[in-house]
């Protein structure tokens, strides 16, 4: 460990004195956040304000990365509406404080927030926080337009809409889903009576959407009904056009994950024989999973909605740039090519996009690779993702895309040579924009 760790600190030039001083606030925020006195070590030193154009780019990065699921009848952008209603505890302020600290005993964080990062080691203390209603409020003033909440999700999971009036042109809800190191998740529908806050909001007040601040993957049950802070608004009120795209499936139902909960006492997790892991669903992961066995997801692996259209403008265009390609980047005895040669490209991948709407936006290409089958070992997906370009395109406009693919592209690992192998055979090449929606395709061999 120390070895590990020291490698590093003079790899970067840490034992400089040119090298940036440790942030004078490191202890203090440390022994804040475990609740330990430090006495007369430290007197509680400001922070090192680093930020620099830090909230110009996380209101960039997040509006790029929102991903739109659905969007029936064009509810997205809203059309400068004049009485708004946003509902759910993920919209509003936090009301613990601006940092998330020790984990509750229902697992699913704190109950009055917006959601906008986890717990644990990847939290922080912000200086402040935008929430959506503030930005949906402040955007709200320039229009002239209302806006009416409720954050109480117990209130909103009753049915109690009694405060609202007149009723709103649209409704948007809030949800969130907490997780931090330490406990796990114990399933996947969000947090806070959600399913329950959706059913009687979309049975009231038609025009209804669904925000979700999550960790990670979300079963949506209410996604039969129709459909942070300022990254949120400019998606909503049609200034970005959302990018995003889904770096996990979306199942029907949880049971299509099969994913078992496991419950230990205490006993049991500090236990020699505690349960174990054997990973045996092995590179079934994810899209690899639903793939496999043929199940139909809510939302795939890769998807996402623009507020314009896409389309490829050109059949795929594969290209080899070698022809003397051994099948073994590197056998035992060492005879083969070294393994830093395994990321040098061996073939380019060409295809067009045009942009076929009436408004710039970007889109993501994604290229997904499937090995020979007669050569490729059992345990082998049925496709494996081997690309994705995110590309910004005005009305009207086309341009190529290229995707790099290098040795290690299309080797397995072969577990008798003990190093990667790249198989005989046609490998299938597919290029689209999620993983279940690849128009074009085309074949090449390597070897």
């Amino acid at each position: 460990m120390v070895r590990r760790i020291l490698t590093k600190y003079y790899l970067l030039g840490q034992d400089d004195d040119s090298f940036p001083s440790l942030d004078p606030s490191t202890l203090s925020v440390i022994a804040a956040q475990y609740q330990q006195s430090l006495e007369d070590l430290v007197t509680n030193p400001p922070a090192r304000d680093v930020r620099g154009e830090h909230a110009k780019h996380i209101r960039e990065t997040g509006a790029a990365g929102a991903v739109l699921l659905k969007n029936v009848n064009n509810t997205l952008p809203l059309p400068a509406p004049i009485n708004i209603g946003v509902f759910g505890n993920d919209a509003g302020n936090l009301t613990d404080g601006l940092i998330y600290q020790d984990p509750p005993a229902t697992n699913v964080g704190f109950e009055y927030g917006t959601l906008d990062i986890g717990g644990g080691s990847s939290s922080v203390r912000h200086a402040y926080l935008v929430t959506p209603l503030d930005a949906i409020k402040e955007r709200a003033k320039g229009i002239g337009a209302r806006v009416q909440y409720i954050l109480n999700n117990e209130r909103l999971a009753a049915g109690d809409f009694h405060s609202i009036y007149p009723v709103p042109e649209v409704c948007i809800v809030f949800l969130k889903r907490f997780a931090a190191e330490g406990f796990d998740r114990v399933s996947f529908e969000a947090d806070w009576n959600s399913t329950a806050v959706i059913t009687q909001i979309a049975n009231i007040y038609n025009n209804t959407v669904v925000v979700t601040h999550s960790v990670g993957i979300n079963t949506m049950p209410w996604a039969s009904h129709r459909n942070t802070g300022n990254s949120l608004a400019d998606v909503l009120l049609g200034d970005v056009n959302p990018s995003g795209r889904l770096p996990y499936t979306i199942p029907v139902t949880e049971a299509y994950y099969d994913i078992p909960i496991t419950n230990l006492t205490s006993d049991e997790v500090t236990s020699p024989d505690a349960w174990q892991f054997d990973f045996t669903e092995g590179l079934m992961i994810d899209y690899r999973h639903f793939d496999a066995m043929g199940i139909h997801p809510l939302y795939e692996f890769g998807f996402g909605l623009s507020y314009t259209t896409f389309e490829l403008a050109s059949n795929l265009s594969v290209k080899t740039l070698t022809d003397n390609m051994t099948a073994l980047a590197r056998a035992n005895n060492g005879s083969s090519v070294p393994l830093s040669e395994l990321f040098i490209p061996v073939a380019n991948a060409t295809i067009q996009v045009s942009n076929t709407g009436d408004r710039s936006g970007a889109t993501v290409v994604q290229l997904y690779m499937s090995m020979p089958a007669d050569f490729a070992p059992s345990g082998t997906p049925a496709r494996v993702l081997r690309g994705f370009s995110k590309i910004e395109l005005g009305a009207g406009e086309t341009r190529e895309v290229t995707f790099k693919l290098s040795r290690r592209d299309f080797s397995y690992w072969d577990t008798a040579a003990q190093t990667w192998r790249v198989p005989a055979g046609k490998f299938r090449l597919e290029v689209g924009f999620s993983s279940r929606n690849l128009p074009k395709s085309a074949e090449v061999t390597i070897l």
